[in-house]
């Protein structure tokens, strides 16, 4: 009798989503963001309790839904120029 293989990341189309909530392939990437949105991710991780992924995962399936993200940018670098 074998062993079954328990992998960190599916690799395959029968894994998708048997490792994570979100039923959907997981893939590192890489990207940039300022210091100060590293920090505010941080933040979030810590006060959730969760991952800087996780945190990113569920902010971008909210905004796809919710945010007029172009809206949202204007606000925001107007305020950062009031201040």
């Amino acid at each position: 009798m074998s062993i079954p293989v328990i992998r960190d990341h599916p690799t395959t189309r029968s894994d998708k989503g048997s490792r994570n909530n979100w039923g959907s392939f997981k893939t590192q990437r890489t990207m940039s963001m300022t210091m100060d949105a590293w920090e505010l991710l941080g933040g979030l991780s810590d006060d959730y309790k969760m991952n800087r992924s996780e945190i990113l995962e569920i902010l971008i399936r909210y905004a796809d839904q919710v945010i007029d993200l172009r809206k949202e940018r204007e606000i925001l670098l107007k305020a950062m120029l009031d201040d």
